[in-house]
């Protein structure tokens, strides 16, 4: 590689400046030892693959086992999606589900394509906040990682909302369905829009809850 024969050339095409990791504090590197962290595990397991490849084979097969043996016993059938309201396994839930999805296919698309705009108009708005922070000067320390978790906490915030809009304009369809009334993308919208006070109460209460608890690190299980 060649910032190993030559770092030094290598460097020359680096940008000339970056956002500061806060190396402490509050917020701490979280993010990246994530990265780092499965970095290391995959390379550890490549090591464990290359020096006994018989051992590691036998757990994937052993794995691979465990997955067919589920999927065998499992119960696919019937998979009538109708009625709704009905016990089943987890197998008749899944074969039930994309018999559904398949079978109106137009329906959820429509319904989940507004999500599309949201998530591009999310990541424009991170993008604007940490341009605004760039340009009063440089952001380091923990004040850089306050920017970067705000953009997330608004990215999530606003992500949450949008999902909650999209489910339950999904329920509403399916509830039309499932009583064998025609049903589209603009009626389940509306049904939703006519309740987004409530829902966005919703969203915000487990929002403010998630977001504190992920703040402390050590309850992110707990948020989940």
């Amino acid at each position: 590689k060649t910032q190993w024969k030559a770092p030094l050339e290598w460097a020359d095409g680096w940008r000339d400046r970056s956002y500061a990791v806060p190396t402490g504090g509050l917020l701490g590197t979280g993010a990246t030892d994530l990265f780092c962290t499965g970095v290391e595990r995959g390379s550890a397991a490549l090591i464990r693959l290359l020096r006994s490849p018989a051992a590691t084979l036998l757990v994937l097969g052993l794995l691979a086992a465990l997955l067919i043996f589920a999927v065998v016993k499992a119960t696919w059938a019937p998979v009538a999606p109708f009625h709704i309201a009905r016990r089943r396994a987890w197998g008749q839930i899944l074969s039930a589900s994309a018999r559904m999805y398949v079978g109106h296919l137009r329906l959820f698309l429509g319904l989940g394509i507004l999500l599309i705009p949201v998530v591009v108009a999310i990541t424009a708005l991170q993008w604007l906040l940490l341009r605004l922070a760039d340009a009063f000067g440089s952001v380091t320390g923990d004040l850089a990682g306050l920017v970067t978790y705000l953009s997330l906490v608004i990215g999530l915030l606003l992500t949450l909302g949008a999902f909650g809009v999209v489910q339950t304009a999904t329920a509403r369809s399916l509830v039309e369905l499932d009583g064998g009334r025609a049903v589209g993308a603009r009626d389940a919208y509306r049904f939703a829009l006519r309740r987004l006070g409530p829902l966005l109460a919703t969203v915000a209460i487990v929002s403010v809850i998630w977001v504190a608890l992920t703040t402390t690190g050590f309850l992110i299980p707990v948020a989940i």
